[in-house]
């Protein structure tokens, strides 16, 4: 199905408008922007079963208590290739949602997509000090 597989050799893949989320321990601090990185690909063995598996895009999301902070739709890798796609947020001392634990969602697009992921990272790095 892939060439190569960026990271070990299990990946998640999604069907046509489904999506998974995970809750993490993070909350959204103050001075930290926050940084959702992932690996998106598609099947080399398109279209199955006369569907047409058109890959449409994948889109990740990174969500404090429902509320979407950033979000990024992909590009569309080679068969059976990865390309990566990247999403950032910075909180603020004024952000509403300080406090609240971050959740990240990645969802699969349209009808006969499978959406693949892989090598899905979530960093949280403090913001430079004000001069």
């Amino acid at each position: 199905m892939f060439a190569s597989i960026p990271d070990g050799s299990q990946v998640a893949y999604l069907g046509a408008n489904s999506s998974i989320s995970q809750t993490t321990t993070e909350f959204l601090k103050a001075g930290y922007t926050y940084t959702l990185s992932a690996m998106v690909g598609t099947r080399d063995n398109a279209p199955l079963d006369g569907l047409d598996a058109t890959f449409t895009g994948a889109k990740i999301e990174l969500l404090a208590d429902g509320n979407v902070l950033a979000s990024a739709t992909s590009g569309t890798p080679t068969q059976g290739g990865w390309i990566p796609i990247q999403i950032a947020y910075s909180a603020g001392l004024g952000d509403p949602l300080l406090g609240k634990l971050l959740t990240l969602r990645l969802s699969g697009l349209a009808l006969g997509n499978q959406a693949n992921f892989d090598q899905i990272s979530l960093t949280a790095v403090p913001l430079p000090a004000a001069a």
